[in-house]
């Protein structure tokens, strides 16, 4: 059914430890995918559960997606287990631009071969802009990228000693298809505010379903 009020937030509260247990069972590598990567094993969790939350906040000027959000903090916030601790958000959203505005991109190009240059007039033309950015791109713009994103890393590793799991929007407000029709990547780009950085800095994210907006459309938690 679907959740209308805070009961999926406390169903949640209550299956962390669980869900610490399977984790931890599941970190390992695989000698079958070249990216793979051993991942050192979860402790057993014997203390609160720490929630970094990004700051500042940004719902792009939707009260109503920024209330939802309080109201889910909020109904986690009455248990006891759980504490919140403030993140600076700037540089996981540095992070995130180079995703589609950086040498990444090219990538993409390499997925889709020859598709590109032959047939690339049947692609969604929004599609197809984003991956035309890769032409020029260089080895040089690619190992300066490169470099931030290591960067990047450390300063991951760093947040990720102060906290758990950090909790976000898993959008900061939601776009009708007419007002995305009027510039498709900006507004795409406003989804992945929140989650954009996630697999160029090797996390995982989770989205959930959370508390309702006054208006009765949907809006989510992602534990990242």
């Amino acid at each position: 059914p679907a959740c209308r009020s805070l009961d999926c937030v406390s169903v949640f509260a209550h299956t962390v430890a669980d869900s610490w247990q399977v984790l931890s069972l599941l970190s390992g590598v695989d000698p079958q995918d070249a990216y793979s990567r051993r991942i050192e094993a979860l402790p057993p969790l014997v203390r609160k559960v720490r929630f970094g939350i990004p700051a500042p906040l940004e719902f792009l000027g939707d009260v109503q997606a920024e209330q939802a959000f309080a109201a889910a903090r909020a109904a986690l916030g009455k248990h006891a287990e759980f504490e919140f601790v403030d993140i600076p958000f700037d540089p996981f959203v540095e992070v995130a631009r180079l995703l589609y505005e950086g040498p990444w991109v090219a990538e993409r190009w390499l997925a889709v071969g020859d598709f590109f240059a032959d047939q690339g007039h049947h692609m969604d033309p929004a599609v197809r802009e984003v991956i035309a950015q890769a032409e020029g791109k260089t080895a040089l713009d690619a190992f300066e990228a490169m470099h931030r994103l290591e960067s990047a890393k450390r300063m991951t590793e760093a947040t990720f000693e102060k906290i758990d799991i950090l909790l976000v929007p898993t959008s900061p407000t939601i776009h009708t298809r007419a007002t995305i029709a009027t510039a498709p990547i900006p507004r795409n780009s406003d989804f992945g505010y929140y989650t954009n950085f996630v697999n160029l800095l090797g996390l995982c994210a989770l989205a959930l379903p959370g508390p309702f907006r006054r208006d009765a459309l949907p809006a989510g938690l992602t534990l990242i």
